[in-house]
C-alpha cells in the first residue's frame, strides 16, 4: 500500500511542473527534470531522498543518457526496470 500512495503522491507533485511549449529557449526536457527533482527534494513527503539536485550534474548525465540512447547501448529505463 505504501508504493501506491507514493506514486501517487509523486504524480500529484509532477503536476505542479509548469511546461512551456513552443519556446524551446526558455524551456526543454533538461529544465523539466530539474524542476522535477528540485521540487521533490523539497517536499515533505517521508522517503524521499535526493541528496545532490545540481543544473551541471543532472545536464551532464542527461547528456551521457543521450549517447546511450544514439550508440544502442542500455538506457535508464532498462538498466532500472529491466
Amino acid at each position: 500500500m505504501w508504493r501506491l500512495c507514493s506514486w501517487r503522491w509523486i504524480l500529484e507533485k509532477l503536476r505542479e511542473i509548469d511546461v512551456i511549449r513552443y519556446k524551446a529557449e526558455e524551456f526543454d526536457c533538461q529544465t523539466w527534470v530539474i524542476q522535477a527533482l528540485r521540487l521533490l527534494k523539497d517536499a515533505e513527503e517521508e522517503g524521499v531522498n535526493i541528496y545532490e539536485v545540481s543544473d551541471r550534474k543532472i545536464r551532464e548525465e542527461l547528456i551521457r543518457e543521450r549517447e546511450r540512447w544514439e550508440l544502442a547501448e542500455d538506457t535508464l529505463e532498462e538498466r532500472l526496470f529491466l
